[in-house]
């Protein structure tokens, strides 16, 4: 699978929508510590996925998270809000246990994305511009 540097593509972004929602919605995880990739490679019509950098990765950067952008399905999206919408999505699975100081993935439970699923209108709402 290859994969592409995409930071300078989606970082800025992912900051924004960090800074503007991550007391309403919980995140946990400043996207500065998450590396953005593009791959060509389709996964499960994901639009996006993420994953915790481990193992001998860690040494190699500051980075904890990787968020793989499916450049098929994601660039298939026709608005910004779409677009913003995924990246939000993503973020919200970074968790990170200040305690343990450990990183993690939350997975799809009512429980854990229950503000992105109360109101879709609201959703659009979170990333009108």
């Amino acid at each position: 699978m290859r994969f592409k540097i995409a930071d300078e593509e989606f970082g800025e972004i992912a900051k924004e929508l960090f800074d503007e929602h991550k007391h309403k919605l919980n995140l946990m995880v400043d996207p500065s510590r998450v590396l953005f990739l593009r791959s060509e490679k389709k996964k499960k019509n994901a639009y996006a996925y993420c994953k915790v950098i481990r193992g001998e990765y860690e040494f190699l950067t500051n980075k904890r998270f990787f968020i793989v952008i499916v450049s098929e399905n994601f660039d298939a999206l026709t608005t910004d809000k779409e677009r913003k919408y995924v990246i939000l999505h993503e973020l919200k699975h970074l968790y990170y246990d200040d305690e343990k100081g450990t990183y993690a993935l939350l997975k799809h439970s009512l429980q854990d994305f229950h503000q992105l699923l109360v109101n879709p209108s609201w959703n659009l709402e979170l990333i009108t511009e």
